[in-house]
């Protein structure tokens, strides 16, 4: 213990006997904290109440100190500062509260000729915050002769100043007499600690030892409330319980002062000798008779569990808590405005939505609220505790696929049509997000760039167009497994990448046969004749081409899907993921009609990428990024990104990326972010679509996730099916 400590006491001393102005002086600059006397319940937590001198202001934050004594004990479970001298008056509320802190008549065992322990609290404005004390009412008759006296102070300054003197040197032990008084229907014990200390007005407690079987709150004013576990109810039955705990009551927010003889000892040994006498602890029994808990409320989440494309109906369950351990069981509304509903008595439910639902669901710019219904499942504890919880659906739009041109495109099994929306995410979904950065890129159609129009154009011709024999002869080779050489219909002077006034980047011609439902797809296309040059070394080239092969098509790469066939092709491709196109890209009708059902397609630069995942069958081989995104890779929007305040059209596609989501099926230029959108270059009217192109190029890519789509997979080594419970 620092010496510093016991100057301040041994020259509050001299001062109390007019010694020496010398050690005055360095009194009044000397302060220390009190020791607690009592022993501490191990893992105690610690809390005070603020304390003052009289006729001060309390600070709220810090144990009180006495001036002139050890440092308090830390290790106190709860410090409350309270009155003294009296019997403790009736328990308030079973909670710990604050108490504004007034005065009392001050006690005759303090007098203003000697430095009293009111004043040396006062004097500490150098100190750090300290508790608010409360100020002890008048001592009660039956406590002790100076309890009795302080109920009419002494006026004679004489008698003050040697009872004053007296209080200060032979201070008297706080003492607690507990005292249970009542017991509420659910349990919970009101009592008073009775805390009598006749020449001290403030004092503290601590609860130094807590309760086995409950919990105990000490109030300032000197009450405490003891709370049974609600688990003790059952383990009772007809026999009542007792429980104890211990509390420590200490006068030493009131100040400095010595405790008779033991107490001067222990000051002049520097603590080697004698005791404090400052606190005292005495052991609170609580008898419990035999209650019933309140009964508490069960609380309830929602889950859904799958969707049924084809006939709408939505499964999921109900799962329920009770804090008391209750068994529970459910119930739900049996129609809606839009469906019907069953609920289990385990939670489980079977949502079905009507037939006029699922079309105003599908309709061109149906609302969030007309693509979901909500109704209510109450869970019930059996004791009288129910929560009624609002369950939200969505409703499926009509079962059938759309078309283009008459065809579905790809069947309905296959991952180009798959509800990803529950769909696990891949432990690398954030790496590759940040890795992508930057937005959602979206634009197509609209007024040519530099001569080139955004998007990929789709030309379509009639099921008796003539075919036509390609040249592939503009890549590495003139065969291989990017190459179908079988013959391809082709219309006069169609639109190429970038058309219709020059074609650029990788000129992918796109030809749709309507009645075979084929997708025949080019890559880095050429004609002499019916195709524009964007350069005087074009120019020159299709001069070249026109002098050896006239007006025939010349390609890379190229290949035909069928659109009602889900296995792969035997031979070709026309873009890295050896995708195909139209089962990805974004349509016009799409937007009119209001409904995207499949997965949508995007790009992202090549620096991003490494290797390949299914659905992709290959990558684009340039990625040495060992974090890179795989070719194939399946990214969904959150579900918890609010599309609500976007246009209809926009929302359209942001709830076609929540269901389906959108696939990596090539790369751009290296270095730059985001992910670009896949779509139609041609046949746009209107300009609503421009407001979609400028949100959708808003949303960060931070706000998709990749997903497993592998572990849907029907058949991954022959095609693009996916499991019938997918």
């Amino acid at each position: 213990m620092a010496a510093g400590h016991y100057v301040g006491r041994i020259g509050a001393l001299a001062i109390a006997l007019g010694v020496s102005s010398a050690i005055t002086a360095t009194c009044g600059m000397s302060v220390a904290s009190a020791d607690a006397t009592a022993p501490e319940a191990p893992g105690a937590t610690s809390a005070s109440a603020p304390a003052s001198a009289p006729g001060t202001t309390p600070s709220a934050g810090s144990a009180s100190r006495r001036v002139g004594s050890p440092r308090s004990n830390p290790r106190r479970d709860v410090a409350v500062l309270g009155h003294a001298d009296q019997a403790s008056p009736a328990p308030g509320p079973a909670a710990n509260r604050d108490a504004s802190p007034h005065e009392q008549s001050p006690a005759p065992a303090r007098s203003e000729a000697a430095p009293s322990r009111g004043t040396r609290v006062r004097a500490r404005t150098d100190a750090a915050p300290r508790p608010a004390t409360l100020p002890a009412p008048a001592a009660s008759q039956t406590s002790s002769p100076v309890a009795r006296a302080s109920a009419a102070p002494a006026t004679d300054p004489v008698t003050a100043f040697f009872s004053g003197v007296a209080a200060l040197f032979n201070n008297q032990t706080p003492r607690l007499t507990p005292a249970q008084s009542s017991q509420a229907a659910d349990g919970v014990i009101s009592g008073q600690l009775n805390a009598v200390d006749p020449d001290s007005p403030y004092l503290s407690y601590a609860v130094t030892a807590n309760p086995t079987r409950g919990s105990a709150v000490i109030n300032a004013d000197g009450t405490y409330t003891y709370t049974p576990n609600p688990s003790m109810a059952p383990a009772m039955g007809a026999a009542a319980m007792t429980d104890t705990f211990r509390v420590t009551v200490s006068d030493a927010p009131s100040g400095f002062a010595i405790h008779g003889l033991a107490g001067l000892v222990h000051l002049l040994s520097f603590g080697l000798f004698g005791e404090r006498g400052d606190s005292s602890t005495a052991t609170v029994t609580v008898t419990v008779a035999p209650f019933t808990p309140p009964n508490r409320v069960p609380t309830g989440t929602a889950r859904i569990t799958g969707t049924d494309a084809a006939t709408g109906v939505v499964t999921g369950a109900v799962l329920g808590s009770d804090p008391d351990g209750d068994p529970l069981t459910y119930a739900g509304s049996a129609t809606t405005g839009k469906g019907a509903v069953v609920v289990a008595p385990a939670g489980d439910f079977t949502y079905t939505p009507t037939d006029a639902a699922r079309q105003a669901a599908a309709a061109a710019g149906a609302t969030a609220a007309e693509r979901s219904d909500t109704f209510t499942v109450t869970i019930d504890d059996g004791r009288g505790g129910t929560v009624a919880l609002p369950v939200t659906v969505p409703i499926g739009a009509v079962s059938e696929l759309s078309t283009f041109c008459g065809c579905t495109l790809m069947p309905a099994d296959t991952v180009f049509h798959a509800d990803v929306s529950t769909l696990p995410v891949l432990a690398k979904s954030d790496t590759w997000t940040d890795l992508l950065g930057g937005t959602l890129l979206a634009a197509w159609g609209g007024e040519p760039w530099m001569g080139v129009t955004a998007g990929m154009p789709v030309n379509v011709v009639g099921p008796d167009r003539p075919t036509e024999t390609v040249i592939f002869n503009r890549g590495y080779s003139t065969s291989g497994p990017s190459i179908d050489s079988a013959p391809y219909a082709i219309p006069d002077y169609p639109l190429v990448e970038g058309m219709p006034g020059i074609p650029a980047w990788d000129r992918h011609l796109l030809v749709f046969q309507e009645g075979t439902c084929i997708s025949q797809e080019l890559y880095n296309v050429a004609n002499g004749v019916e195709m524009p040059a964007n350069s005087l070394a074009d120019a020159l080239g299709n001069a070249v081409y026109a002098n050896l092969y006239g007006s025939a098509w010349i390609a890379e790469a190229g290949v035909r899907f069928d659109m009602s066939s889900p296995l792969y092709p035997a031979i070709g491709a026309a873009n890295a993921a050896r995708l195909p196109y139209l089962p990805l890209i974004l349509r016009p009708d799409e937007l009119e009609r209001g409904s995207i059902d499949h997965m949508l397609g995007v790009t992202i630069a090549k620096d991003r990428g490494t290797g390949f995942t299914w659905p992709a069958l290959a990558g684009d081989g340039t990625g040495t990024n060992p974090d890179g995104v795989p070719m194939g890779t399946v990214f969904r929007l959150r579900a918890d990104f609010d599309v609500s305040d976007f246009d209809p059209a926009t929302q359209v596609v942001l709830r076609a990326l929540q269901q389906h989501g959108a696939v990596v099926y090539d790369s751009f230029n290296a270095g730059q972010d985001g992910m670009r959108l896949l779509a139609m270059s041609n046949g746009w009217t209107g300009t609503g679509y421009l407001t979609a192109q400028r949100e959708l190029s808003t949303i960060p890519v931070g706000a998709f996730e990749a997903v497993d789509v592998l572990s849907i997979a029907a058949d991954p080594s022959t095609g693009w099916m996916i499991s019938s419970s997918a």
